[in-house]
């Protein structure tokens, strides 16, 4: 097994890092004004900048270790958990393993519907989202959920925490992990 986790390029403020710039105050003040639709239908810029970058790393790894989609496992947190969802949509030739969703959000959302229409069955997910995240809303995740839930098998774990992973989240993750291998 070979595990890898891309560094997102961008350093944030705060210490964090990001896949693309973002606006955490705006984006935050937007979900508290009610704006939940508009801001699932927008595309954030340097989606398909970031999709390209984490694709080209995925298909050098797939040919350097001459492995199937079925055996990757994509996941990530928050911005990853998004660009990760984007990601395997995209990957059309054969269903990849799992998905791996930590506090993520359905953005550009038509777009995301007619991708998922287009999938084989046979990815896996596991989401996990906080109650009171204030950055990314639960009812994000729901949205999420609700478009996924077509062509996907989800394990769906709430939780009464904010923009976290729980202990119950990473415990299931390893367990997805070993049944993959």
């Amino acid at each position: 097994m070979k595990i890898v986790f891309p560094e997102a390029p961008i350093l944030m403020e705060h210490g964090g890092r990001a896949w693309w710039n973002i606006n955490l105050q705006e984006l935050m003040m937007r979900a508290m004004q009610g704006q939940l639709l508009e801001i699932i239908s927008e595309t954030p810029h340097g989606l398909e900048d970031a999709r390209n970058a984490l694709m080209d790393t995925l298909n050098q790894l797939k040919s350097q270790h001459n492995l199937p989609w079925s055996k990757f496992v994509l996941g990530g947190f928050s911005q990853g958990a998004i660009l990760s969802t984007d990601v395997c949509l995209h990957i059309t030739e054969e269903p990849i393993a799992a998905l791996v969703i930590f506090s993520g959000s359905v953005v550009t959302v038509d777009r995301w519907r007619e991708l998922v229409k287009q999938r084989k069955p046979g990815t896996k997910v596991l989401q996990s989202h906080g109650k009171q995240d204030m950055v990314l809303p639960y009812i994000l995740s729901t949205h999420l959920r609700q478009i996924l839930q077509s062509h996907f098998e989800i394990d769906f774990i709430e939780f009464e925490g904010q923009h976290s992973i729980p202990n119950k989240a990473i415990t299931k993750l390893v367990s997805l992990i070993k049944s993959i291998q």
